[in-house]
């Protein structure tokens, strides 16, 4: 069964980093790459993802917004959110669970850790 992520990432090249890493080891999922926030909501409304990854710094609407939205949804409540953010200060952690993210880790992240986290989101 092939897994459906949502990458909700600004730098184009984390985003291919994170395509790459999940095509690259043996895994079955299919990613699909918003850049901005509002592409993440639209993407949302139209496809019913099996996790996200989500960045926290994104034009217009913030990755936290986006999760925020995600929580209130009736239909989206239960996805599954990884934030990766350069964000790194316990009060930015703290807040991101505190809105509903399942787990929070900093930039960079390796391939492999990715790959722990969303079979963990996954399992």
């Amino acid at each position: 069964m092939q897994r459906r992520i949502l990458i909700v990432e600004d730098d184009p090249l984390t985003a291919l980093t994170y395509r790459c890493a999940l095509k690259g080891h043996g895994e079955s999922y299919a990613c699909h790459y918003e850049s901005t926030g509002e592409g993440a909501l639209a993407h949302l409304r139209r496809e019913s993802p099996d996790a996200a990854i989500l960045d926290w710094d994104l034009p217009g609407i913030s990755g936290l917004e986006v999760l925020r939205a995600i929580r209130s949804d009736s239909g989206l409540g239960g996805l599954p959110v990884l934030m990766v953010t350069g964000r790194c200060d316990e009060a930015s952690r703290d807040l991101a669970l505190t809105c509903g993210a399942n787990q929070f880790r900093n930039k960079p992240l390796a391939p492999a850790e990715l790959l722990g986290r969303l079979r963990e989101l996954l399992s």
